[in-house]
């Protein structure tokens, strides 16, 4: 008897605690702990350790240049580069070994461009430089020039001339996957394409008579500007070796 009514006695003493009990909202309880996790999540930004990343970066950038990653290539991660970081205040293309100084500023060598015959370019290049073999009547070369930065040729330009006219051919080589994206105000020229033995010409004629020929063959871009007829201008593109 005694023992029914202590179970008694405990089974109610249970269910009133349990009664007492209030479960809280739900939402109410995670914002709770969303409120404590952003506290724990919120970043402590160590500015030298900004600085010294952002010199790696670059220093990566720099050595990728040096590696025949090409110059193109190079100025993309360097604009990628300065977007992230926000660290560059004055930046000039160039210097092959830079030296981290820890200044956010960071000074870079301009390429350099050079006037020389076209037998000492065809030496010193990076690339090999190729010449047309056929010009039109009176057309001959005039200057020649290239842009070099450190090891590294960038461009060339021959420049042929005759009494009236010039005529100019660029030179630039190509390293991984190339786009060539054309935008043309359809009042001012028109452009269309011509494939000789699997090379591909694009071919822009501008109504004040000047022509552009675009090409690219053995990873160099070739840029034949002139004020030429169509099938002259091709003549010089397609004998150009």
């Amino acid at each position: 008897m005694y023992k029914n009514n202590q179970d008694k006695n405990i089974t109610r003493a249970v269910n009133e605690s349990l009664n007492d009990i209030s479960v809280p909202d739900l939402d109410d309880v995670w914002n709770n702990v969303h409120k404590h996790i952003e506290k724990d999540r919120s970043p402590k930004v160590n500015k030298k350790m900004m600085v010294v990343a952002a010199s790696v970066i670059l220093t990566l950038l720099l050595n990728l240049y040096s590696q025949n990653e090409g110059h193109a290539d190079f100025l993309k991660g360097l604009n990628i580069f300065k977007r992230i970081s926000g660290q560059i205040t004055d930046v000039q293309i160039g210097k092959e070994n830079p030296s981290s100084s820890g200044s956010s500023s960071v000074e870079i060598h301009d390429p350099t461009e050079y006037n020389m015959p076209i037998e000492r370019i065809k030496e010193v290049s990076s690339f090999y430089v190729s010449e047309p073999s056929y010009l039109p009547p009176d057309y001959t070369l005039k200057e020649s020039w290239m842009v070099q930065y450190g090891k590294k040729t960038l461009e060339t330009r021959l420049i042929y001339e005759n009494s009236e006219n010039t005529l100019e051919l660029t030179q630039n080589p190509l390293v991984g996957e190339h786009v060539m994206n054309i935008k043309l105000n359809n009042a001012e020229a028109d452009i269309f394409e011509e494939k000789v033995k699997g090379i591909t010409y694009a071919i822009i004629s501008f109504r004040d008579g000047e022509l552009k020929v675009i090409w690219d063959n053995n990873e160099i871009k070739y840029t034949l500007v002139g004020y030429l007829g169509k099938d002259e201008a091709m003549k010089v593109a397609t004998s150009t070796k």
